[in-house]
């Protein structure tokens, strides 16, 4: 079984590869909310917005590529 950390980093990883939390969830083999709540949970720990959402979907914001 894999912890929530390498969960948490294979969700952020398919999120900025795929650009969009339902292809990254159908990738992983769990929910759009599952996907959404690690990254929410990401973003608190780090204290920094590691996706920006756009009308075309996730852009990875400069925290995340830095």
């Amino acid at each position: 079984e894999k912890t929530d950390a390498e969960q948490t980093r294979r969700s952020i990883e398919a999120v900025g590869r795929l650009g969009g939390l339902d292809a990254a969830a159908t990738e992983l083999g769990v929910t759009i909310g599952a996907v959404s709540q690690q990254l929410r949970r990401a973003e608190a720990r780090l204290g920094a917005q590691l996706f920006e959402r756009t009308p075309r979907g996730l852009v990875p914001t400069p925290a995340l590529t830095a």
